[in-house]
């Protein structure tokens, strides 16, 4: 058991089954991206048949590749975050041995 403000807030969400940001940015792109892709799967004969405008066909076309960018885009984001995050520790790290080796050569 974690000591009171000792937990980091990713092993709260993982204790208690909260999807962290990214997961959620990309679960959502993804029902996006899933949807479209319903859509010109249905579509396609329809279209091919001429029982659709070719406008509908297009636009759902467009719909799926616009959905298949957010996606990418939510994974970068979420990509980057981590890297971000990654820089940051490295750099309290550096910044807490060059501490230790000013104690240690102060004493």
């Amino acid at each position: 058991m974690c000591e009171k403000g000792k937990c980091s807030l990713r092993l709260m969400r993982v204790r208690c089954g909260t999807p962290e940001p990214g997961e959620r940015a990309t679960g959502a792109g993804g029902s996006a991206l899933g949807k479209a892709h319903q859509d010109v799967k249905r579509d396609k004969p329809l279209a091919e048949a001429r029982a659709i405008a070719q406008s509908q066909f297009d636009n759902d076309i467009q719909a799926e590749l616009g959905a298949q960018a957010a996606v990418e885009t939510a994974k970068a984001a979420v990509e980057q975050a981590q890297l971000n995050v990654g820089s940051r520790k490295s750099h309290h790290w550096l910044m807490a041995s060059r501490a230790l080796r000013r104690h240690r050569s102060a004493i």
